[in-house]
């Protein structure tokens, strides 16, 4: 078997068993999310963990195009070029990220106020904007290295470190949210 071959086994099976985890992580915590925070305050989890999604659309496709240039520089032996694109990546996103938080800051009542959230949940949901907003640069700063991994045709090292991401978040929900105040109303 070619280098190749061995290379793109190698990621798809890593690449696919992070995708299983992350599933299982889910079936393993939203039980124990759902029975903790009630069904209001899950709904109001569920919302707001589905905003990265929409946030990426300010990615500007920064994102993909990072594989495919960083891929073509390290395959031709371009190392400045790979580290002009890294640079502007991260300050990219930096740079988004400083200028957003204000307006994330802002909006976050309105945002709150489109889902009709109960009183007694509103300041926690206005927070979880913030948080989730701030959790999307982090995740797009280190995209950016994930990046780097995946056009040195390292998924298995990009997996891996997935999986023990899936893994914090597992012993994370396993552990504080038990241990934090009870459901709300």
């Amino acid at each position: 078997m070619g280098l190749g071959l061995r290379r793109i086994i190698i990621n798809t099976v890593s690449g696919t068993g992070a995708r299983i985890a992350a599933l299982g992580v889910s079936f393993l915590t939203v039980p124990i999310l759902v029975n903790h925070l009630g069904s209001e305050a899950f709904g109001l989890w569920s919302i707001i963990n589905t905003l990265p999604a929409y946030a990426g659309l300010l990615d500007f496709g920064i994102g993909a195009g990072l594989v495919r240039y960083l891929t073509k520089y390290s395959e031709s032996g371009d190392r400045l070029s790979v580290r002009h694109v890294m640079t502007f990546s991260v300050s990219f996103y930096l740079a988004l990220g400083l200028v957003l938080m204000p307006a994330a800051y802002w909006l976050a009542p309105a945002i709150v106020h489109l889902f009709t959230v109960p009183d007694a949940l509103r300041q926690t949901a206005e927070t979880s904007v913030l948080v989730v907003f701030g959790y999307f640069i982090v995740s797009c700063l280190v995209g950016v290295f994930s990046s780097r991994l995946i056009s040195l045709h390292r998924m298995d090292i990009a997996s891996a470190i997935g999986l023990v991401s899936q893994i914090l978040y597992a012993a994370l929900v396993v552990i504080v949210i038990p241990r934090s105040p009870p459901r709300c109303g």
